[in-house]
């Protein structure tokens, strides 16, 4: 979308989002992530550590078909392009797990969860206490897991199946995996929970409900979470998803130096080569510098040699732009 400075109603999305993920491809503003669960205005930022902040003018609403906008510059400048990645939970109604009557989890949770798409909001109380159990309302295991305190500046620590329960990254940082058994309790997620850990995740102020999980798990025929192995070569590895994706994000595990996650769309990359990447782990504009990927009839296919995307092993999470079973979700 084009922004207009003076507020706007963004439609197109094909259902009422509670998570949306936006960003202005023309500057180094900032990746603004809000949702239906923390309420609208409360911006989160990828590319940042900082603690939630909250704004009148950023999207004041979420309707049947996008959101409405207010004039603040990050989300609305006028004539600067935009795009937006909007997912689907369960329209901003929230079930609250008490841990206690139910014996799910050891810690009280909140969460809005859209099983048919596998995608929930999680909130709960950092405690400082390690190996706290949380219920996550999917009733799959979740195969990526993007956490942050809201109350304070942590990092966007983040699980993936494919490195392991006793990995973490950092959604906001190009640093390669890292291991440490305490993050994630060296304990993968089973189909009503998962671990969180103490106060080397940053989640130790103790506040109600402050800190937030976006727990994703796979469905066959509209999400996938995986790994792949570069080949270093022009000619890439091709990543078979079982769908034409229409949102893909990768980011390279192993290796010394920092790689970015780099994240493609089939809106802004509307043609193969599809180049139009952003990192979620910078405020970058919008690039088109490497020659990336193809998006294919049933995965993506990495068209370049560079070593960003090209080398050592690579984890994923992609959504497929015509879901075989289920029309709403991302």
């Amino acid at each position: 979308y084009t922004g207009n400075a003076s507020g706007q109603t963004i439609t197109g999305v094909g259902f009422q989002p509670d998570l949306s993920w936006n960003k202005n491809r023309a500057t180094t503003d900032f990746h603004l992530l809000q949702d239906s669960t923390r309420g609208a205005g409360k911006e989160l930022f990828s590319n940042s550590s900082a603690d939630e902040e909250s704004y009148s003018t950023s999207i004041t609403s979420w309707n049947s078909d996008g959101f409405v906008l207010g004039n603040r510059e990050p989300i609305n400048a006028n004539n600067e392009a935009y795009v937006s990645w909007n997912w689907k939970a369960n329209g901003g109604t929230t079930t609250t797990n008490d841990a206690s009557s139910t014996s799910v989890g050891t810690i009280d949770s909140v969460f809005q969860a859209n099983t048919t798409a596998g995608f929930s909001i999680v909130t709960f109380a950092a405690d400082n206490t390690a190996g706290r159990v949380v219920a996550h309302g999917l009733g799959v295991a979740p195969k990526m897991i993007i956490t942050k305190g809201t109350a304070q500046e942590t990092g966007w620590y983040t699980y993936h199946f494919n490195i392991g329960a006793n990995k973490w990254l950092r959604l906001n940082e190009a640093n390669p995996e890292a291991t440490d058994t305490g993050i994630w309790g060296n304990t993968h997620p089973t189909s009503s929970v998962f671990t969180i850990g103490n106060n080397e995740c940053g989640y130790n102020n103790g506040g109600a409900n402050d800190v937030l999980a976006y727990c994703f798990a796979e469905v066959d025929g509209y999400s996938k979470m995986g790994s792949y192995v570069g080949n270093v070569d022009a000619d890439g590895t091709f990543v078979y998803l079982g769908f034409r994706p229409a949102w893909v994000i990768v980011k390279r595990t192993t290796g010394g130096s920092t790689y970015n996650w780099f994240i493609h769309d089939n809106k802004r990359g509307a043609f193969n080569v599809n180049d139009e990447r952003l990192t979620s782990d910078t405020s970058e504009k919008e690039s088109t510098s490497i020659t990336s990927m193809d998006f294919l009839s049933s995965g993506f296919k990495i068209r370049t040699a560079n070593t960003s995307y090209n080398e050592g092993n690579f984890i994923y999470m992609a959504f497929a732009a015509q879901p075989f079973k289920y029309a709403n979700g991302g």
